[in-house]
């Protein structure tokens, strides 16, 4: 006796030859849909947007001291902060009479480096000028 031929189909599920899952099953359904399509599904997608922190901002304070010219504080104040001559000399009289002053409200990577720059020239023209930095 020979064996009798096994038609091309899927034979673990008994599915016939050509009939694929997903498929409709009467030649009258006006769409197919694929197994990762619903009803519902338009093809419509969302983003959703991410809040955005804003950095910190820190104040450069510059700290009043009795050995520090105020000529000296003008020229920081001046170069540094980018401060006209009577905006200078405004904060430079506030910084005498009050023990400290803000020169400016920055990032923490550029108020770092302010008070790196303020540091390195009073050192320099050997004053003893502080600047330092406080979260806002």
């Amino acid at each position: 006796m020979t064996p009798l031929p096994v038609p091309a189909g899927d034979i673990l599920t008994g599915k016939a030859p050509g009939c694929r899952e997903g498929t409709p099953s009467q030649a009258g359904d006006k769409t197919q849909m694929s197994r990762f399509e619903n009803e519902n599904d338009h093809g419509v997608v969302t983003e959703h947007k991410k809040q955005v922190k804003q950095p910190k901002k820190y104040k450069v304070i510059l700290l009043n001291d009795d050995y520090t010219t105020m000529e000296f504080v003008v020229f920081i104040l001046e170069t540094v902060f980018h401060k006209s001559s009577q905006q200078a000399h405004a904060l430079m009289m506030s910084i005498h009479t009050s023990d400290r002053g803000i020169a400016g409200v920055y990032s923490f990577e550029i108020a770092e480096m302010k008070v790196a720059i303020v540091t390195e020239l009073a050192r320099k023209h050997e004053f003893p000028l502080r600047c330092i930095m406080e979260e806002e």
